[in-house]
């Protein structure tokens, strides 16, 4: 049976069978913990997201002594949403830890013991089976374990309030946690205080009273901090709250479905939503105080962010309710375990299966976002390794501007947050304004006082094609080493990325030979993967005037065979193909045949008009015709 909130000693239970309950329980935690280690470890990519690099910036600036303050020196600004988080990181590098060391490893730690704690609480309160699948439907969550651990961002701390509050509801029998645990909910986030508000309310139910005490010691936690934010900083609420509520009118590239979609439906989720009925249906006096506290949340939540959504999908934004809903989930499959107990071993052991298959998709499709992830960070190492370019190829007084917080941190720079989330909003142009000496934007042309000097865009071996430039001012440019002079002569009419950009980007009328044509990216963007059909070739056009806007004189076109053919098929003669170039109906060169180690090349200066085509056939072999098509552009 739920019983939330009890704190009684179970009557009839020898010390031997409490030591071994003692036991179990310890064993049953030092087994989540490793789990959720693993599945932490399984997430790490490389890189965290762009946002806890603001969170590293910020604690950066506290090991100095100026707390919450984005340029040292500068007025303090709560910028990043969730204040507590810098604090803990900043203690860590305080402690000698590295800034990575103490985003990375210090929020999964933190992410590991609070889920830890809190499957070791659904144990001892309602049973194994709460708390096993509550430690397998967690960990087994490939977004929900980024966020709780190595993403950088407020999550870890998230979950761990939440960790708390859950504890003192449930097992302390103390009003004063229960205060303490609301006090730091509304302090850890905004969208939280209806969080800390349900808290005392199934506080109050399961006293059967008005908790004036609990509420107080909440109040004054809220009070003090915001109180203190309004003298410190001007406002009362994050300057990022300020700048999505009133000036990011850009159209969202999402609709109001997202959030609820999200919780409720993708990644398996809407299992937990299921098994949350039967919990639902067994509502009593002792468990209505958690539904309270959790399913407040979860409504509200759901309901305040399918009203007012952000730009783009920040799922972060649902682990509190995603938190709740799997132990809503865990507490069903509980109930029908604890029912089936007293009617059916069928009925126990249908769920068996039925959880078991429900945590072997879960596991499935969280790999497949854990895969995702990975995939995605290659923007973000994009993004942190121009911020290293800068610390590293300019001068340490130069000043930045900046949407990001990669860039921003890492390129250890003043900084001009353009996205002002760190920054109280400015319509003024702040180019014009305050003319930095480097601006890291996108590759097109920055007026005629700026030059990109370099651009980051190894993203595109993933296939995700966000190049970022740096932009050095013209009149300094001289104190800036490690230049990518190839990008200067740029049209004005163009984009200064025409050599960086991805030449499946470029083709244009592909049509694929039958049965086995191919057309797709390769690791590197100037180089695209192409397999010619059965009885018919691959074809793709090059636009000339394309490469004339971008001041482009020249081009190569070198075809090879993949060096990833295996040893036997070389052997038989196998991956072999013609390889033919026309600029309209002429061709520019006589048809070569490429063999391995045996690559093609055909140059030839741009026309003034009409398109190139390029024909690729095999030779009469269809036996893994594997080409590696590589252009080159000279200016």
């Amino acid at each position: 049976m739920l019983t939330p909130g009890s704190n009684t000693t179970p009557i009839g239970i020898t010390p031997a069978e409490s030591f071994l309950r003692t036991k179990g329980h310890l064993f049953f935690a030092l087994v989540a913990f490793f789990v959720y280690v693993y599945g932490l470890q399984a997430g790490w990519g490389g890189a965290t997201a762009d946002d806890g690099s603001f969170f590293l910036r910020y604690a950066e600036n506290m090991t100095h002594g100026q707390f919450w303050v984005w340029n040292l020196g500068e007025s303090p600004i709560w910028g990043a949403s969730s204040p507590l988080y810098p604090l803990y990181l900043a203690l860590l590098m305080k402690l000698g830890a590295s800034p990575i060391v103490a985003l990375v490893g210090g929020g999964a730690l933190m992410g590991c013991l609070a889920l830890t704690f809190a499957g070791w609480v659904l144990v001892q309160r309602f049973g194994y089976v709460a708390g096993i699948l509550f430690v397998a439907a967690t960990s087994s969550d490939g977004l929900f374990m980024w966020y709780a651990g190595t993403a950088g961002l407020e999550s870890p701390l998230t979950i761990t309030v939440f960790t708390y509050a859950l504890w003192a509801l449930l097992r302390s029998n103390s009003w004063i946690h229960v205060g303490v645990a609301a006090g730091l909910l509304t302090v850890q986030k905004l969208d939280l205080i209806p969080a800390a508000f349900f808290l005392i309310c199934a506080w109050s139910v399961l006293t059967r009273s008005i908790p004036v005490k609990t509420i107080a010691i909440a109040a004054a936690i809220a009070i003090t901090w915001y109180g203190f934010a309004w003298i410190y900083f001007g406002l009362p609420v994050p300057n990022s709250f300020i700048t999505k509520t009133f000036f990011q009118n850009a159209q969202s590239y999402i609709t109001w479905q997202w959030f609820g979609k999200y919780l409720l439906v993708e990644n398996n989720h809407y299992w937990f939503a299921i098994l949350t009925l039967p919990a639902l249906l067994g509502l009593n006096k002792k468990s209505l105080p958690l539904f309270i506290f959790l399913g407040g949340l979860i409504i509200t939540h759901l309901t305040a962010y399918s009203l007012k959504f952000p730009l783009e999908r920040y799922d972060w934004y649902a682990t509190p309710a995603l938190y709740s809903l799997f132990i809503f989930g865990s507490l069903g499959a509980q109930t029908i375990w604890n029912i089936s107990s007293k009617y059916s071993l069928v009925i126990k052991l249908a769920l068996i299966l039925l959880l078991g298959y429900i945590v072997t998709q879960s596991y499935i499709i969280g790999k497949q976002s854990t895969t995702g992830v990975k995939t995605y960070l290659n923007l973000e190492k994009d993004r942190t390794d121009a911020g290293k370019w800068i610390n590293e190829n300019t001068p340490k007084n130069f000043k930045l501007q900046s949407p990001w917080g990669s860039p921003s941190f890492f390129g250890q720079r003043y900084t001009i947050d353009s996205s002002f989330l760190n920054r109280h909003y400015e319509s003024n142009n702040l180019v014009d304004t305050y003319f930095p000496e480097i601006i890291i934007s996108d590759t097109g042309k920055l007026g005629d006082k700026y030059t990109l000097v370099k651009i980051f865009n190894s993203a595109i071996k993933a296939g995700i094609n966000y190049p970022f430039g740096v932009h050095i001012r013209n009149d300094v440019l001289s104190q800036v080493t490690n230049i990518d002079h190839t990008l200067k002569t740029c049209s004005d009419n163009g984009t200064c990325a025409s050599i960086d950009t991805p030449l499946i980007d470029l083709i244009t009328k592909p049509v694929l030979g039958d049965k086995y044509g191919i057309l797709r990216i390769d690791e590197f963007p100037d180089t695209i993967f192409a397999h010619p059909g059965e009885t018919q070739p691959t074809t793709f056009e090059l636009d000339p005037s394309t490469f004339k806007k971008w001041g482009v004189t020249s081009l190569t076109l070198t075809a090879s065979i993949s060096p990833n053919v295996p040893k036997e098929v070389l052997a038989r003669g196998g991956a072999v193909a013609g390889f033919t170039v026309y600029h309209q109906n002429d061709a520019i060169a006589e048809r070569k045949v490429i063999r391995a180690g045996e690559p093609a090349t055909v140059s030839f200066p741009v026309a003034e008009d009409g398109n190139y085509r390029i024909v690729l056939d095999n030779n009469k072999v269809v036996d893994t015709n594997w080409v590696l098509i590589k252009l080159e552009q000279k200016k």
